[in-house]
């Protein structure tokens, strides 16, 4: 008995102390963060309400008949910054949007279900707020192909659409077929952020990580910015419930084509190539990486498939080269 006490009491120790970690943690996160926030926070653009109370940010810079309208894929901390390079490219011969969705960057949280109807009346707003109701040429990266070709696609006002090696409804075709359940997540999953656990992480040698995955073509002046928001928004409310919802839009939007007049480039990462088509040989897949994206082809007249070197944020570092492509296109829609 005395053997068992001194081990119930060892435990309850260890427990303690643990406990007593996470909330130094907890407290230490929410210094950093009142201390940045004090000092640098400073929002660039616009912030527009798209729900009550619930504000989404975006940014419009440059000229030229053509606004082109930028979206960022699942779990990038700031689209703001992660398009920066880009987008200031860009904008040299053309108007440049870039949107913050919910739950990204300085745009506000949210509990509300990321539907196609959400997406669509989301970025009408934004685009609303800008006066913005003509020649758009759509760009997304990552999980917002889908997303992004439902609102070109219901949009007349949408002329053409660049796809940065974006998801594809096709990805989720087995696992449709085999009528698989939509995927749930723990509610833990939501406070890895808040909590200051994904600061955590960086602290204790994560850092180098999160550095090659977000960091890699941040400007200098903008990284302690941007890590601001690796430590706030990498993992929030918002993000899991978008991973909850993204399989019932990869349904809704399966066997969906491009229509046929809509102007599309499409740059897949050699890096993404391999690593998928890995998993289509061992048949987790009934396509290739190459092959989800030519079926969404309707006019392979002016709906072209490039592949770049590079990992699945393919814009680091092919800037110039998707600048040059994007600003022929809409040449060749003039």
């Amino acid at each position: 008995m005395k053997v068992l006490k001194v081990i119930l009491k060892g435990l309850l120790w260890v427990i303690g102390l643990i406990l007593v970690f996470f909330l130094l943690m907890f407290i230490y996160h929410k210094i950093s963060n009142k201390i940045y926030e004090d000092k640098y926070y400073k929002v660039p653009g616009d912030l527009i309400e798209v729900y009550d109370n619930e504000f989404m940010h975006a940014k419009l810079i440059g000229s030229g008949k053509y606004t082109i309208v930028m979206l960022s894929g699942m779990g990038t901390p700031s689209p703001y910054y992660d398009f920066y390079n880009l987008m200031e490219s860009l904008s040299k011969n053309n108007k440049v949007l870039i949107i913050e969705q919910l739950g990204y960057g300085y745009s506000s949280e949210t509990e509300k279900n990321r539907t196609l109807d959400n997406y669509t009346n989301e970025i009408d707003k934004v685009l609303s707020h800008f006066n913005i109701t003509d020649n758009i040429v759509m760009l997304s990266h990552s999980y917002m192909g889908p997303i992004t070709l439902n609102y070109s696609n219901n949009h007349d006002s949408v002329k053409g659409y660049v796809c940065l090696d974006c998801s594809s409804a096709y990805q989720a075709e087995k696992n449709i077929l085999d009528n698989e359940e939509f995927p749930t997540y723990p509610k833990y999953y939501s406070l890895m952020s808040p909590s200051g656990l994904t600061r955590l992480i960086g602290l204790i040698g994560g850092d180098e990580l999160l550095n090659e995955l977000y960091l890699s073509d941040i400007r200098e002046e903008h990284k302690k910015d941007y890590e601001y928001f690796i430590y706030n928004r990498t993992l929030n409310k918002t993000i899991v419930k978008e991973m909850e919802d993204f399989p019932k839009i990869e349904k809704e939007m399966l066997n969906k084509k491009y229509k046929d007049n809509l102007y599309v480039i499409t740059y897949l990462s050699s890096d993404t190539i391999e690593s998928m088509d890995e998993y289509y040989k061992e048949g987790d897949f009934l396509y290739s990486w190459n092959e989800m994206h030519e079926k969404l082809i309707s006019n392979e007249e002016i709906q072209k498939t490039y592949v770049l070197n590079g990992d699945h944020y393919i814009h680091h570092g092919n800037t110039e080269v998707i600048t040059n492509g994007i600003n022929n296109m809409i040449n060749t829609i003039e």
